[in-house]
């Protein structure tokens, strides 16, 4: 059963279109959160992220919406100026580094990350939120993925060290 992730600390959990995984992201998300976790639930698409932020609203414990829309909040608070005409080499490289920067002079700290399109991330994107986190290893760290969704092709790796891999496999919404 999906309730045993609440004593893991991380893991990957893939399945494909309708097996459940953002229905599931945001439970684990909210979980965190209400265990007294600072918790993070970040996605690539910009719609995905604003439905992920009326879903969970906005608390103080629980943060949704697209990683870089955390980058360019985090840059402005931070007082990092970022061109208005950003290539796409901005977006890909420089958002994560921009991302480190702005969250250790703010001292913005997650306690916990749950990463929902995680097929959409590159590895550096995921890197930059472990270091975002407190307790860079033991922080739990959720990526919830569909492989053969990976349309951007930045490198995704389905091999990388988690602590361990869910695929759902039951069909939830399509017939």
């Amino acid at each position: 059963s999906f309730s045993r992730l609440r004593s893991q600390r991380g893991g990957l959990i893939i399945g494909g279109a309708g097996t459940g995984k953002t229905v599931l992201a945001i439970a684990r998300a909210q979980q965190l959160a209400k265990d007294g976790f600072r918790t993070m639930l970040v996605c690539f698409n910009e719609l995905l992220g604003a439905e992920l932020a009326q879903r969970v609203g906005q608390t103080p414990d629980l943060t949704a919406g697209t990683f870089h829309a955390l980058c360019l909040r985090e840059a402005q608070r931070a007082g990092i100026a970022i061109s208005r005409k950003r290539d796409r080499a901005w977006w890909e490289e420089e958002a994560p580094s921009v991302l480190i920067d702005a969250c250790s002079r703010n001292e913005t700290i997650y306690d916990a990350i749950v990463v929902d399109e995680g097929q959409d991330f590159s590895p550096i994107w995921l890197d930059a939120l472990k270091c975002v986190t407190r307790g860079v290893e033991a922080a739990p760290f959720f990526v919830f993925a569909d492989p053969r969704q990976d349309l951007w092709r930045r490198g995704w790796d389905l091999d990388a060290d988690f602590p361990f891999v869910w695929e759902l496999t039951r069909n939830m919404r399509n017939t």
